[in-house]
Formats: C-alpha cells, structure tokens, sequence
C-alpha cells in the first residue's frame, strides 16, 4: 500500500466528502494527519475503512444514506490480514482520476491480465490495446467473452500509454477467488451500487452458504441474481459441476466477469457457462426447468418504479405492495425450486422484525419449512443494517418442526416454528433467557402505545445546520436540542440555538407539539433507549424526536422510567437489534398495568431520578423484576444492561 493518501484519495476511499475527512481528522475518527504535507497514512485510512465495515464506529450511524455519493466505497472485509486487498484498489483509482481513464477500459484490461497470467492467452507485445488473433486463445469460449466484450465497449482504440500501467499492475489475491467481481465493486460509484442494491458478498459468507450442498447426480443450482458469479463459484469449489450451475442477472457485464469466472475455476471445459441476462422476477429465460437449490444474494433495493411493482404484484397475485426487491426474489425462489428443494438466501435482518415485511413472514412461516436462521452481522460496507442467510425448505413445515438459531454471538438455540407470529416479528438476536424475559413481559397484563392516542413529532430538519444552528448565546436565538443532548430523564444543556421560522426549514413539525408543558424527548439515532421528560418546550433537532403520550392514558415520567431501565435496553435489543428507535417499534414495548403500590413506588423513583438522583437507578430494575417474576440468571443478564 502506498505510504501516504491526499485528503481526496482518501475520501474517495472512505466513500465519503472531503470536508467529512477533515471533520474525522479534526475529532480523532481518523488518525495521523500529516498537516505539513496535507496526507494520510494509507494504513490509518484502511483501518478506519475495516472500522466503519465491521459496525465499530457508532458516530457514522447517521450516514447510512448513501444513494447519492458520489465517492467510492470498497468492498473489503472486515479482517486486518486481507490489507493486500487495497492497495491495487488505491492505484487504480488514482489511475483513473489522474489519466482520466475509462472503469469499465480499467476493467477489461485488469481481465485480460488475469487471463494472461492463467495462461489462457499470450500477449503478441507486453500491452496490446488489441485482443491477440484467435490462435492464442487456449479456449475458444474465453475468447468469445473478451470479443464480445471488447466489442461492447465501443472504444476505437485502448491507448498502449494510457492502459500499459492498469495492464501490467500485479494481480494481488483477494479474500475469495472473485477477483473481477471485487474489482468491479470496488470501481463503482458508490450512489449507483446502493440504488442498484449491489454489494460484494464477502467469501466466508459465501462459504458457508454453499457449505453443505451435496451435488447430487442430476441436482441443479440456480443463483437468480448471481452478479459475478460469487455463489456459483462456492458451489464450484464445494463439488458442483459446470454443468449443474445456473445462473441469472440483469447485468450483462456482471454476467460476463461471471463467465470468466466459471471457466477459470473450470479450466478442462470449453463451453459458455448455464447464465442469462435476464429479468429473473419477470421472464423465464431457463423455460420450465425447476432447481433443486436456489441460492443467493438477492437485492436489497426498495422499489420506486411503480409500474413495476404493478407488474410484479400482477405476475405474484399480491394484494398489495411490498417495498423491498428482496420479497419478490423470495416468492420467486419458491416457484424455482422444486417442491422440498433448498431456498438459501442472504437477506437483511429487517425481514425478521420490520412490520412492512409481515406478509412476506407470514407466507414463508406457512409454505415453506424454515431450516435455520444465522445471523451475520453488518457484512457490507457502508450498510448499517445486519444481514442473515435463512434457510428453507420448499415445503409446508410439520407441526413439531424447530428452527436453529444461530445468533452471531453466543449459544446456538431452537424454536418452534408454528409458535411464530409473522406481524409480531422473530426474534434471534436472544437466546433463551432473553425470550423467556419476552414472555414474561408480554404476559403480564399491559397495554401499548399503538393503542394510546399519542402524538408524535419528529425533530427539525433544517436542510442546512451550518446555516440555522449557532453557538448558544450568540446571537439570541433560542436553544435547540440534539440527540446527544439527550440523556436518560434529563435534557443536558443545548449547545447550539436557532431562529425558529417554521416555514424555512426543510421539515418540521406542528409548533405545538414542540410547545406542550410536557414531553418526552428521545435519540432518533441509537442502539439504546434513551428518554428524557421535558418540560420547558424545547425545539428539537432531527436526531431528537418527540412523543405526547394523554397523561390519562399511562403517565410520562413512568414511560421514561420503563424506557430507560435495564429491562427495557434488553427487551428492545434483543427484539429490533437496530441502530434507530423507531416508532413501530415503540408501539410494540409493553406498558404494564402495574398494582398502585408498585406504580407509586415507580411515579418515587421517577421523580428522584428526574431530580439528578442517580442512586435510584439500580431500584427500578429491582422493582421491575420482582413484580414481573424474573429468575435470578434473568436479574444478572438485566443488570448487565
């Protein structure tokens, strides 16, 4: 890797702007800023990069909207030992932007340099802009793919001196056999990929999906929206033959680095690979034949045409809408795969808990015999939500039938299938205790704030902070409140003030609702619970939202007592395990109809706790598990919290 990065190369690195490399510089999220030279260390940059990947810097959660950067973002692992995997990325990035060179010229050239070193063609000169005759192909099949290719790429000539140095850098191993796809990714806008719902799958992912599919005599495997080829090429490497893999995508040139890909991990064959450039969820482009595995990475997209998502729920039969590409990938795996077949797919965690994905739950909970669950973690870069593989079976499942759970971090569990309930959503971020607390919970006589009347208000947008948000007390404006301000019970001082003008700002909601002589004020962007009562109306940024719960209906303060209590962190962690308090997800916390005893004693320790008493914390938990009847191992594992 080279030593030292501009402030451009590394923001087109991190994918992200040039001014947030500098604010990154400025707060310690990014290290060893050379002022003198105005230059990064290129291994700080990578390591921020592995950071930001793997979930370790909470402070980004806020950026996770990425469809319209402009910057680059690399698929890397997460694992310090693939750092070999940047530097060829570095180079020619900066090949790119300093000679103004084509991707997809970078792309072709990189190819024929790794089918070069393959020794599937030899070079007539050290860089040739044109392919060498047919005689020095040794397949003829890899040479249709780069004619074609070459062909589509409409370029008259490839510039020997623009090209030679892409050509002649290194082929440096990647963490999996994908290099063309890596690369591929890696060179893609980062705004097109997200809109495209396209991200590298990393190789141990990929391994263990493809981990224990025995290529039986006559099975077959499809991959619908196989891209480079990653899944077809696990298959490859776990005893699949070339001619039992299938795949589909609407890419063409995905679809030929997946070509490629399949002959080099074939070298004895010469033939075109099983794949299709087609619409997987609207064509047939493999006629009536049915697979025997359907595997894959499907897109994660939400769906904006709305003609095509008429399409889709015409072809389907759906009586409304799903949002999300993914649920028709999945309705569509059970029409590929044949009747006990083997539907495996990499899917967001949302699909498990989000309430706009109950009825794509609720069909697969029913037709379908749910293997096992594992959750993944946050595997792609820039992608704030986890990811898990479900497993299924094409086939209703039996009445006794129990799902593995295999949570990304500790034991391994089992539940029964027919005791899910789609519209509440699956819970597997817990094990046992957690879902033993759940029941408790749930069981106890309760209402919920879905039932309440509340009202609720998001925080301002002002479509330019930098404009509206001023130092306090410099100008006379009034305060403002952000998320971080926001403490359990209490609002900490604002740091900024702003000039209310309602009709200036980008988004903002009744003045009124800011106004009420009570509220509760909490993080939009959190992994915890974090409520505090205000009293004084203050105006809210939009990483603060706000709720007005009808005091008849449950009070306030004893809301903020539930929410910010242990408990409470488990209950939502274990039940969302999501980086935003939403308030589908809030409506679904139960309220408890505690005796007045218990209430009063509740209503003591909100007040002491509003009042800055700290030592009252430990209490509620205390009382919380005594009235719901917790174990002792229950009482450790909430206090933890």
């Amino acid at each position: 890797m080279d030593a030292l990065l501009s402030v451009r190369e590394a923001a087109e690195f991190l994918g992200v702007s040039q001014a947030t490399v500098y604010h990154w510089a400025r707060s310690g999220i990014l290290q060893g800023y050379q002022q003198a030279v105005r230059r990064f260390p290129a291994e700080q940059v990578h390591k921020l990069q592995r950071a930001i990947a793997a979930g370790h810097v909470p402070r980004l959660n806020a950026r996770a909207n990425k469809r319209h950067a402009d910057g680059y973002r690399t698929p890397f692992p997460s694992r310090p030992e693939d750092g070999n995997d940047a530097s060829q990325i570095i180079r020619l990035r900066r090949l790119i932007r300093e000679r103004q060179l084509n991707p997809a010229c970078i792309l072709y050239v990189r190819a024929l340099r790794l089918l070069a070193e393959a020794g599937e063609w030899e070079p007539a000169t050290p860089f040739s802009p044109a392919l060498p005759p047919a005689s020095r192909w040794r397949r003829q099949s890899v040479a249709r793919i780069m004619r074609g290719w070459r062909r589509d790429l409409g370029v008259s000539v490839l510039s020997a001196a623009d090209y030679r140095r892409p050509f002649e850098l290194p082929v440096e191993p990647v963490s999996g056999s994908d290099q063309l796809g890596f690369l591929y990714q890696a060179l893609r806008r980062t705004g097109s990929r997200v809109q495209a719902g396209s991200f590298y799958t990393p190789p141990e992912v990929v391994r263990s999906m493809t981990a224990g599919l025995t290529p039986h005599n006559g099975f077959t495997l499809l991959d619908p929206g196989c891209g480079s080829g990653q899944f077809l090429l696990g298959a490859a490497e776990a005893g699949w033959r070339f001619e039992q893999l299938f795949g589909i995508d609407l890419d063409p040139l995905a679809l030929r680095l997946a070509a490629l890909n399949l002959l080099l991990a074939f070298p004895g064959i010469d033939a075109l690979p099983n794949l299709k450039c087609a619409d997987a969820l609207l064509t047939e482009p493999f006629g009536r034949r049915r697979f025997e595995v359907v595997i894959g990475n499907p897109p994660w997209g939400r769906l904006a045409d709305g003609e095509l998502r008429r399409r889709l729920n015409r072809r389907y039969l759906r009586k409304r809408n799903f949002s999300e590409s993914f649920s028709y990938f999945l309705l569509r795996a059970r029409a590929l795969a044949v009747p006990g077949g083997t539907i495996r797919f990499l899917l967001p965690e949302a699909i498990l808990n989000i309430r706009r994905h109950a009825e794509i739950r609720s069909e697969l909970l029913n037709e379908c015999t749910w293997r096992g669950i594992a959750e993944c973690g946050r595997k792609f870069s820039g992608v704030f939500t986890g990811a898990i593989t479900l497993d299924l079976l094409n086939i209703p499942p039996s009445p006794n039938h129990r799902i593995e759970i295999r949570p990304e971090a500790g034991p391994e569990f089992q539940l029964l299938q027919t005791s899910l309930k789609p519209e509440s959503g699956l819970v597997i971020q817990s094990g046992p205790l957690e879902n033993s607390i759940w029941e408790k919970v749930s069981r106890y006589p309760h209402r919920t704030l879905k039932d309440s009347g509340a009202e609720w208000a998001l925080g301002i947008v002002t479509g330019n902070n930098r404009k509206w948000l001023l130092p306090v007390g410099s100008r006379g404006g009034e305060p403002i409140v952000r998320g971080v301000e926001v403490q359990p019970y209490r609002l900490a001082p604002a740091q900024y003030e702003i000039f209310f003008d309602p009709k200036k700002f980008q988004q903002c909601a009744p003045e009124r609702l800011y106004r009420v002589p009570e509220k509760l004020v909490y993080r939009f962007i959190s992994r915890r619970l974090v409520f505090a009562l205000d009293r004084k109306g203050v105006l809210t940024l939009n990483s603060a939202n706000n709720l007005i719960v009808p005091p008849a209906f449950y009070p306030m303060k004893l809301i903020a007592v539930l929410f910010n209590s242990g408990l409470y962190q488990l209950l939502f962690r274990s039940r969302f395990n999501t980086h935003k308090v939403l308030r589908s997800d809030l409506e679904q916390l139960p309220l408890p109809d505690f005796p007045a005893p218990v209430r009063a004693e509740l209503s003591g320790l909100a007040d002491r706790l509003l009042a800055g008493d700290a030592s009252a914390i430990s209490r509620v938990d205390v009382v919380l598990a005594s009235v719901l009847g917790l174990t002792e191992a229950e009482k450790v594992l909430v206090t933890e919290l």
